[in-house]
């Protein structure tokens, strides 16, 4: 641009955006590590011909996916923002991709807005891992008893104060959190075919796929996991059903299940208050978790 180029005005551009986050060290921007805010922030900044800084809704942990993934930044381009998840296809990795975006009108902000978020944890349930889902899933062996598990789970709606559920080194002012809704089923695996081959499904020795789903206001550090491993250790008999209400007393991480590892977490979507950011219709788990 010129001098005498006139300086044309900043753009709010809001992004929701899907990620395996397997390669990643989380979301949030790092000097010594692949982030996907560092990825995504590169390939903007090659398209968009500027530097370019993200503010996402969530900062997930390294190994965690996305579904549903909001973010904005402000720019001097004048790209149409309903052309940018095509645009900037040839400079992103294969494990990100941008949905939709849009122009906001420079109030929005991903983070402060939310006003809640669902998340999604996967669990391979076998006598032997599976290299299909090991990617997205933990895997526990032995005998889970879901239907446990699933009245456990409504024990964890309400509001109350987590600290058996929040892991070592939070930065939280508060452990406070409302859980709005809790769900425990059995989705349909990677090995179910279509209705007349013959083979669909997965027999009792070769495993199952169990899900849990957690919708709430705000989640601590690894809240989520630590969630999870509760349940677990309830479906093997480790816990007792009705140890939720005790371990949410307790105030005391020591009291809850282990912390699962990242890979089975998801976060599937993320709710603002004004309809027009609520881009896409809810399905999945989120279509189910809310009864729509």
């Amino acid at each position: 641009m010129s001098m005498n180029d006139p300086i044309r005005p900043r753009r709010q551009i809001v992004l929701c955006i899907a990620y395996m986050g397997s390669r990643y060290a989380g979301w949030q921007r790092q000097a010594n590590a692949m982030t996907v805010q560092g990825t995504l922030e590169t390939a903007l900044s090659q398209l968009l011909q500027e530097p370019i800084g993200l503010t996402g809704c969530s900062r997930t942990d390294a190994g965690v996916h996305a579904r549903r993934h909001y973010s904005h930044f402000f720019t001097r381009s004048t790209l149409p923002a309903d052309r940018l998840p095509y645009a900037i296809l040839p400079f992103l990795p294969k494990d990100i991709v941008v949905l939709k975006a849009w122009e906001a009108d420079g109030s929005f902000h991903a983070r402060l807005q939310a006003q809640s978020k669902i998340y999604s944890y996967l669990i391979w349930n076998s006598v032997r891992p599976d290299p299909f889902w090991q990617p997205r899933s933990a895997f526990v062996p032995g005998t889970l008893d879901l239907s446990l598990m699933q009245r456990a789970a409504a024990d964890l709606v309400g509001v109350h104060e987590f600290d058996s559920f929040c892991a070592a080194g939070s930065t939280a002012k508060t452990t406070r959190r409302e859980i709005l809704a809790c769900s425990f089923d059995r989705p349909t695996t990677a090995h179910d075919l279509p209705p007349g081959f013959g083979c669909a499904g997965t027999t009792a020795g070769e495993g199952r796929l169990l899900r849990f789903v957690v919708h709430g206001s705000g989640f601590l550090y690894n809240m989520v996991r630590i969630m999870a491993g509760t349940l677990v250790s309830i479906g093997s008999g480790k816990l007792a059903p009705d140890s939720i209400p005790a371990v949410i007393a307790a105030k005391d991480r020591k009291k809850a299940g282990k912390t699962m590892p990242p890979q089975g977490l998801t976060l599937e979507y993320v709710y603002y208050a004004e309809p027009r950011y609520a881009d896409l219709t809810l399905s999945g788990p989120q279509k189910e978790l809310n009864h729509e």
